[in-house]
């Protein structure tokens, strides 16, 4: 399926890149997930930090600060955050159990999540056969059928009603978060089985596909987002206890089921995200030696393997959507740098012998950036705006000059003020 996330996009012209030197002292914090996060010494920036893994904990405490002390730089963004969180609170809590009934029972019963492959169409006057694959042919009457929609409002509305909460202390958004999450994972009359079996199936061909698990994409964000819901006295220990347990067995199926292994092979975005998701419902489910095993592998099985020496990444360039692909590959990788970090290991600075980096594919979009045009890739369309998260992801983490300054010079006006007012501003501000 083309992909979606829920994370939303804004920026400034003028950036104080102190992302690095936020602190000037670090203490060790021990904290319920996992390893310990950095917690600054200084008086100033003595805060609680969040137990986050795909967002910096510090930063994230030190924008929560300015948001609380009125900095008018994030007041739109904050703004926006608001409303959108107001939304969730009008929306009807979804439940992996609304499918109709003929589709519990192709899938053997409500509880179990079924999605349907996107791009997949019937064959012209062959009922029977396999449907076939149409790249970027999205076909969303079938999409709407099945729990994919649902999957995708669950992972929107936790991540935006507790970073709503975190920033402002509004405790209504805290309270739909709780809900929400109860009702997919916890209330045993609506909670999900922790299982993809039925993920992406494709009519005539199979009930279920190995890259059904993108549907999921958002996980390591939701299990982020849950963690802010500690002190709302909305979300209970037991709570948190609970969601615990559904994600250990289906951390399980992640890496243990048929699907899971095959998905673990994919050498493109599937793969990158697939090692994102495993990692963080591993940390989250208690599994850090897991966790850990999927992080040191990250850089000699996807980053030496999808991207080459020049930088450029081959299996995402030969898709019909090659630069939104490309893009949201390298965003991937960079969440796993994120996450890396909160394991003591720096992807960012993993380079093979004959150059192939990270670093070198940001190096290698640069002239796309100056030049759209210069895009021959699928569709041979390129958006100035297609690599701003992974640019301003590296930019906050690393620090790197010659990344961030190329990213600050290249920002469009038009950028400039509809990045302003995105969570972004809020998750990694940069100035």
């Amino acid at each position: 399926m083309r992909p979606s996330t829920v994370v939303g996009k804004s920026i400034h012209l003028c950036f104080a890149l102190f992302i690095g030197a936020l602190v000037a002292t670090r203490a060790r914090a021990a904290t319920p997930d996992g390893p310990p996060v950095p917690a600054a010494e200084n008086e100033a920036a003595r805060v609680a930090i969040p137990d986050v893994y795909t967002w910096l904990p510090e930063t994230l405490a030190r924008s929560r600060q300015r948001v609380r002390a009125g900095d008018p730089l994030l007041q739109p963004a904050l703004e926006r955050l608001r409303g959108e969180a107001e939304k969730e609170l009008a929306g009807e809590l979804v439940k992996v159990t609304d499918k109709p009934g003929d589709l519990a029972a192709m899938v053997g019963g409500k509880h179990n999540y079924a999605s349907f492959s996107g791009y997949f169409w019937p064959q012209e006057g062959k009922p029977d056969a396999p449907w076939v694959m149409r790249d970027g042919v999205v076909n969303t009457e079938m999409i709407d059928k099945f729990d994919g929609p649902r999957m995708k409002t669950l992972q929107q509305r936790v991540i935006t009603c507790s970073l709503a909460f975190y920033f402002t202390g509004d405790t209504r958004y805290a309270r739909r978060a709780s809900e929400q999450l109860r009702v997919w994972f916890i209330d045993p009359a609506t909670r999900m089985s922790p299982h993809m079996d039925y993920a992406q199936c494709v009519p005539n061909k199979s009930k279920g596909e190995p890259w059904g698990i993108i549907d999921v994409n958002s996980f390591p964000y939701l299990l982020d987002a849950v963690n802010l819901l500690g002190d709302s006295g909305e979300w209970s220990a037991d709570d948190q206890a609970a969601l615990r347990a559904w994600f250990v067995p289906f951390t399980d199926w992640l890496w243990n089921s048929s699907l899971g292994q095959r998905e673990r092979a994919a050498p493109n975005n599937h793969g990158t995200f697939y090692d994102l998701i495993v990692a963080r419902c591993a940390l989250f489910a208690g599994d850090e030696a897991l966790a850990r095993r999927v992080v040191e592998a990250f850089g000699p099985g996807r980053i030496a393997v999808q991207i080459e020496p020049d930088g450029a990444t081959p299996h995402e360039q030969k898709r019909g959507y090659a630069a939104m692909y490309t893009c949201w590959n390298l965003k991937g990788m960079a969440d796993m740098v994120f996450l890396a970090r909160r394991l003591d290991l720096d992807l960012w600075a993993y380079k093979t012998k004959d150059g192939r980096s990270l670093r070198q594919a940001a190096l290698w979009l640069r002239p796309y950036v100056e030049e759209p045009r210069f895009w021959t890739f699928g569709d041979g369309k390129f958006k100035k705006t297609s690599p701003t998260e992974f640019f301003w992801m590296v930019t906050a983490a690393t620090g790197d000059p010659e990344v961030g300054d190329f990213f600050r010079r290249h920002m469009t006006p038009t950028q400039q003020t509809e990045w302003q007012k995105s969570r972004w501003m809020l998750l990694l501000p940069l100035e």
